[in-house]
Parts: C-alpha cells; structure tokens; sequence
C-alpha cells in the first residue's frame, strides 16, 4: 500500500478535489492511503477561508482522504515558495509518505520537473538577481522570471510561470529537491476554470467561483460542484453560521490597524522596502476593505502581496517566522485508515504532531510559541464567522474521526 500527501486548501472540497484523490487511486491502488496536509483558518491569498478548518477537514475525508494533518499558520497564508517549502517539510519529516501528488495546468511531471530544476540552479538564480538590479525596484522578481528564462535557456516556459497550479508545482518539485526528499512526485492535469466571474462551468468548478455562489447565496447551483457526501454538512454550517460571508468585518480590523500603527513597530513578513507604509497611507483613505486593496495593487505589488503583507503586519509575522521550517503539524481529521497512519507516524516521525489541539503546551517551548502564533490566527477567524465564537473554541475541537 502507498501513502500519498496532498497539499490543498479545500475551501471548499468539490468535485474536481475528489477527481484527484480518484486519479490518485487510479494510478497507485485502491488501497491508497491518502494523507492531506491542508492550509488552516486563513489562505494563501491572504484572507479568511470561507470555512474553518475543522469543516474542510470533515469534507475531505468523507470524500476519501483516510488523515488531514495542519499546514499552521503563518506557513498556509504564505506565497507559493513558503507555503509549499512548509508543506514539503511536514510530508517529508512525518516519515510516512511515498509520493506526493498534486495538480497543474501541464499536466506533464517531466516538463514540469526540468523547469522546476532551471529555477533551482545557480545560473538562473544569479541572472534574476542580475536583471532585479538593471530594473531596479519598479517591478518584482517574479514578474521578471519568464523573461530571465527566455534570456537564460532559450525558449520561453509558457504558461509555466503564469499559472496558479502550475507555480504551485513547481514550488513543490524545488521543495523536494532541497530537501534531497525521497518521496516521489505525481502530478494530475487539471481541468476546468478558475476565474472567479465566469458564467456556470461545465463539470468541474473552481473553488473560487464556488466562493461566489456560496456568499451569494445560490447554495443550489455551488451544490452541484460539491460531492454529495458533502452537502449536508456544507448545508449545516451555512445555516449555523459557521463560516465567513463577508469580509468587511476583516477588513475593518486590518484597515483599523494600519490608522493606528501607519509606521511599522517591527519588520513584518512581506511588507519590506516601503511596503507597509504604502498599504497605510491608502487605509488611511481607503473607506473598504476592497477599495484599500485595489488602491495598493501595483506593477511589482500584486493584489495578492498586498493582502498577505496586511495580514502578517496585523498578526506580527515576522520574515524569520516563514523562514523557520514548521515545528508541528495538528491532525484535524481522520478515518480508520488514518488511525493506523497516525501509530506509524508516533514511531517515525522527525516532527511534533499534535494530536489534541488543547495539548500544545506540553511540548518543547518551540511548538508551543508556533502553536501560540497559529493559535492567535484562529481566535481573530472565530469572530470573523457569522455565527461569532470564543477565542478558544478551535482549541477545544478534537480532530473527526469518521
């Protein structure tokens, strides 16, 4: 039998998620163990998910995953190096996992594996820093990495650096090979859209356009895209408030604390070389959490940079916090299946796992500090729910066993 990890958000679990775990099986067995490493109460675009982590962790194992272990914050709202750095780490140093699989726009684990290994060179390394400087500071690096590429080998990588899971991967592959990992890497051709504002898709929807629906309130048509195994409990947490319908709570909270603190009291993750003051000066004209963004949004600072880098100040993140490899991972859910992954795990892993999320201080002063960080992110996202909640009520929810 193989163990595979999975590295996701699921916010929500839909279909094309379940495509994968039956790809997986397709490829290794039906007796595929299948391990998830999934983001906590905030994602990578730097905002609140629309579920809790305790739901989505629910969701994806009765749609099939057998063990959903925490990717913790700040690792999960990070950008695609950190995020999958930390994601990487946790299925590498938990001793368990075979292969990791994932999805891309490719499709193509050898194009996608010899682009993965230019990006990891010196020789490509040393051209962007090259180029950053010739352009000095009006644009990012990673606008500029297509262009080095083209200079560099000669042809172009396409939509290789320019479309979402397919960054992802290739974050995934260089994390592996930094870590001379073992683990094999999988990978399953994506299908479907994932523009937030495109009309009912056929199949397969993304996760956002279901964002769109579910705040909306078409709960019908998102249901559609949603395993059916799913819906009841999507249908019990919309009903008890139990998610996030709205960010304009949020984007008070951080637009409040840029007006107080419009001088940076410490270096925060993301929000170097005049970044912060940049975000403070728009939210002290900004009157939304939308309109602040937009008014951010720059040629070198994507809309996406902007929302991490509030994020991060809001909660003190410091850069030294995302460069630390992760010092736990919590179990959120799990079945039989990973009920035997998890004994394994106790005799091999190199990494802390955490199995009641009340029990964080009973470790080195390491995990307890990282804990804490995670900790305090989930607080803030209890009252960002509609239905509110206490700030220890994440705390006191023991993983699902089905």
């Amino acid at each position: 039998m193989k163990t595979v990890a999975v590295i996701c958000e699921y916010n929500p679990f839909h279909l094309g998620h379940a495509y994968h775990f039956a790809e997986i099986r397709k490829a290794y067995g039906e007796d595929t163990a299948i391990v998830a490493i999934m983001g906590g109460n905030f994602s990578q675009r730097g905002e609140p998910m629309l579920f809790g982590k305790n739901i989505r962790a629910q969701m994806a194992v009765e749609a099939g995953a057998n063990l959903v272990l925490e990717l913790p914050f700040p690792y999960a709202a990070s950008g695609a190096e950190f995020f999958a750095s930390a994601a990487v780490y946790i299925a590498h140093s938990i001793g368990i996992i075979d292969i990791l699989s994932f999805g891309s726009e490719s499709g193509d684990l050898q194009e996608l594996a010899l682009c993965a290994s230019r990006l990891s060179s010196r020789e490509f390394s040393s051209a962007l820093l090259d180029k950053a400087k010739e352009k000095g500071s009006s644009i990012g690096t990673a606008a500029l990495q297509p262009l080095v590429y083209q200079e560099v080998y000669g042809e172009s990588c396409g939509e290789m650096l320019s479309s979402p899971n397919n960054i992802l991967a290739l974050s995934y592959l260089k994390a592996l090979y930094k870590l001379s990992s073992p683990i094999t890497p999988h990978t399953v051709k994506r299908l479907g859209s994932y523009k937030e504002d495109e009309s009912a898709p056929v199949g397969f929807a993304s996760a956002s356009y279901l964002r769109h629906l579910l705040t909306k309130g078409d709960i019908r048509a998102a249901l559609s895209y949603i395993p059916t195994c799913n819906h009841t409990l999507l249908e019990e947490a919309l009903k008890t408030g139990a998610y996030v319908s709205s960010f304009s709570l949020y984007g008070k909270l951080l637009l409040g604390h840029f007006r107080l603190h419009p001088t940076p009291r410490a270096e925060y993750a993301e929000s170097g070389g005049g970044l912060y003051r940049h975000i403070a000066k728009n939210a002290a004209k900004a009157s939304s959490y939308e309109e602040w963004i937009s008014a951010s949004t720059t040629k070198k600072y994507p809309s996406a940079r902007i929302r991490r880098a509030a994020l991060f100040s809001f909660f003190e993140v410091t850069p030294q916090n995302l460069r630390e490899e992760p010092a736990y991972t919590q179990v959120l859910a799990m079945d039989a299946c990973g009920q035997a992954l998890l004994r394994q795990m106790r005799k091999k892993s190199a990494l802390t796992v955490i199995n009641k999320p009340a029990s964080f201080k009973n470790y080195s002063a390491t995990v307890a500090q990282a804990a804490s960080l995670s900790h305090r992110a989930d607080s803030v996202y209890a009252l960002l729910r509609d239905s509110g909640g206490s700030a220890d009520c994440f705390i006191r929810t023991s993983p699902y066993c089905k």
